[in-house]
């Protein structure tokens, strides 16, 4: 499955662990990267 994103600032957000946990903190940081490897492991 190929994740896209709206804009560039969302798609380095989620691809960014680092830039995640200063934007979001470390607990909604490691919440967001979880919910995107559910989404990358998804096959259809």
């Amino acid at each position: 499955m190929e994740i896209t994103f709206d804009d560039s600032k969302l798609q380095n957000l989620c691809e960014q662990e680092k830039l995640a946990q200063k934007k979001l903190g470390a607990k909604c940081a490691k919440k967001l990267t979880a919910r995107l490897a559910d989404l990358a492991g998804v096959k259809r």
